[in-house]
């Protein structure tokens, strides 16, 4: 997958003033990057997962996802809102599976988006001591209320590209970290996927 995405991006540099075969080498980029993101989820969910707490800043955290799908963002004209409202600058989790799940959010959000929607990410404390509540919101196409039960359910998918893994492994990380996810949504009104998460 590595050679293919080399040479694709090598071509697209290549025949840069030439946009048809441009274009076509940058479709063969983003087909091997979604190849590559199928084949580690189908890995990621056989294996048993495990999860590695240490200290973590949470505003490097929230950045750092951010920029993962920062290309993609800017094709869509999409813009970010990010809302950190804490006390704790440091928090105990894993950092590694909480940018995957986070960019499972993103990726998500990016294909419910429209050109020029909008991706928001707030960070808040809650009422309930040592916990935190993650929600990543977009304005897109909304969820259908026939999916929210079954919208993380292993190979569950409305995507035609997607492989129905995304939302199981956030929500296996999330309940492996001792915590809860959830999703309110309707059809045409965008959705908010809601992490409960304990920090301490």
């Amino acid at each position: 997958m590595s050679s293919i995405k080399g040479f694709a991006t090598y071509f697209s540099k290549r025949y840069e003033k030439n946009e048809d075969n441009r274009e076509t080498a940058l479709i063969m980029v983003k087909e091997v990057e979604r190849i590559n993101r199928s084949i580690t989820q189908l890995l990621e969910f056989a294996k048993p997962l495990v999860v590695e707490k240490k200290e973590v800043d949470i505003r490097e955290m929230i950045d750092h996802s951010l920029k993962l799908v920062h290309h993609d963002l800017e094709q869509k004209g999409i813009k970010t809102e990010v809302d950190i409202d804490t006390a704790k600058a440091l928090i105990h989790t894993d950092g590694d599976r909480m940018n995957q799940v986070l960019l499972n959010l993103y990726i998500n959000a990016v294909a419910a988006l429209e050109k020029g929607g909008i991706l928001a990410v707030s960070v808040k404390d809650t009422d309930q001591k040592g916990w935190m509540e993650i929600r990543v919101k977009d304005n897109g196409a909304g969820i259908d209320e026939a999916s929210l039960d079954q919208i993380f359910d292993p190979y569950f998918t409305s995507r035609p590209t997607g492989t129905g893994l995304g939302l199981s492994i956030v929500h296996r990380i999330i309940e492996n970290l001792g915590g809860a996810i959830r999703v309110e949504s309707k059809k045409g009104a965008g959705a908010c996927f809601i992490i409960n998460l304990p920090v301490l």
